[in-house]
């Protein structure tokens, strides 16, 4: 049995947990969580926190970390099916930008589809930006064996989520800046990519309402806001719908576009409106539909990249620090017209069990990142993958023949 360490950056909090794999389910070994801010707001550097973290769980040597500061253009390409070298070599060339100062990191996990041609979901990352990571987790004792990315990490965790033949699943975990989606079908990723949509958009809508920022964020995790006693119910200004794919987190420029325009999303209706309004609060709900907007108009662009004639869910798992906000499962459900949940993903696991486990989703995927079925990439530079087959590959025949 060997244990596998998942280290999860966010935008507000730093996550690790520890797996023990083997044969039967896995078992947490342990588990922290540290904030990147103090107690007055000001942001602490990277690298203490995770040192700090390093102090209290043993993560010097962890299985995969993801940033969610990591800029990552996603694209999906479908190509013939080939041997493998060739296949390297022309996903490397549609990846590659025609000039580039510096060449990317570049990686792709092959998808499930359906036809004869092969589809993959390529990742670009500019290489400053990995190695401006890499080296704050230096700082702090650690070096990471792969550099991945949120949407993938997700997919990994859930990919033990039990669905019927034909069923498909959407794993929506919130964070504080972006939600990462997941498309899950018997096990196998479909589709995947990150929204620049997150509880930020939720905290301004009680902004908006006339709160301050530090009792916006009380306001998420307690009861919803009404209106005072007496007070007409106000009009809820609903955000339209977008017209076309949403944009990838902190890349609007590289935003793929569907080939045609996404149908209009309808209207909730006003039993929808007013049932949300109860759970969530006025201003909430208007949050919550631009996230419903956001995802749908994400399905409507897969089902476009994967040349499907349907693509709907039949299950929404939620999870993120945004997927314990109390009724938003309930407004969604009657949204999507399908169940959706608070997603443990940690059931069926054992051991050291996290108290809250929809925050741990990204981690848990991350840590599972050492299992040879898991969708993983690798994000790191050339040289730092080429440096490690020469240690643990090509170095071996030269000692041999010494």
């Amino acid at each position: 049995m060997t244990v596998s360490v998942g280290l999860d950056i966010g935008v507000r909090q730093v996550r690790a947990v520890a797996l023990r794999l083997g044969r039967g389910a896995p078992v947490v070994t342990g588990h922290a969580a540290l904030s990147r801010f103090t107690d007055d707001g000001a942001e602490r550097p990277l690298s203490t926190v995770v040192a700090e973290l390093a102090a209290t769980l043993a993560i010097s040597r962890p299985a995969a970390v993801a940033s969610s500061e990591l800029d990552v253009l996603a694209r999906f390409l479908h190509l013939a099916p080939l041997p493998p070298s060739r296949l390297q070599r022309i996903l490397r060339l549609e990846l590659s930008p025609e000039e580039s100062a510096e060449p990317p990191t570049i990686d792709a996990v092959r998808l499930a589809s359906e036809g004869d041609d092969l589809c993959f979901l390529g990742l670009v990352a500019e290489t400053a930006g990995v190695r401006l990571l890499q080296t704050e987790l230096k700082r702090a004792g650690v070096r990471p064996q792969t550099v991945s990315w949120g949407p993938i990490a997700l997919a990994a965790a859930a990919a033990h989520v039990e669905l019927a033949d034909g069923q498909l699943a959407m794993v929506v975990d919130i964070g504080a800046a972006g939600t990462d989606v997941a498309l899950i079908g018997a096990g196998r990723l479909l589709a995947c990519r990150r929204l620049a949509y997150g509880g930020d958009q939720f905290t301004q809508a009680l902004v908006d309402g006339g709160l301050t920022q530090a009792e916006a964020e009380r306001a998420k995790a307690a009861a919803p806001i009404m209106p005072d006693a007496g007070d007409p119910v106000p009009a809820l200004e609903l955000p339209s719908a977008p017209a076309s794919a949403p944009a990838l987190e902190g890349e609007p420029e590289l935003t793929l576009m569907l080939d045609d325009e996404a149908p209009p999303i309808r209207a909730p209706g006003v039993t929808t409106v007013a049932m949300g309004s109860m759970a969530l609060g006025p201003q909430m709900t208007k949050a919550a539909e631009g996230l419903y907007g956001q995802l749908a108009t994400t399905l409507a662009f897969f089902k476009a990249q994967l040349k499907r004639n349907q693509l709907a869910p039949n299950r929404v798992l939620l999870c993120g620090g945004g997927g314990g906000l109390r009724g938003l499962d309930g407004y969604l459900a009657r949204r999507f017209q399908c169940p959706v949940e608070r997603w443990d993903p940690c059931a069926g696991y054992g051991g050291d069990l996290p108290a809250e486990p929809w925050r741990w989703a990204r981690a848990l995927g991350l840590a599972l990142a050492a299992q040879p079925e898991s969708p993983r990439v690798d994000l790191r530079p050339d040289a730092d993958l080429a440096r490690e087959a020469w240690r643990r590959r090509l170095i071996w025949p030269w000692i041999a023949a010494a």
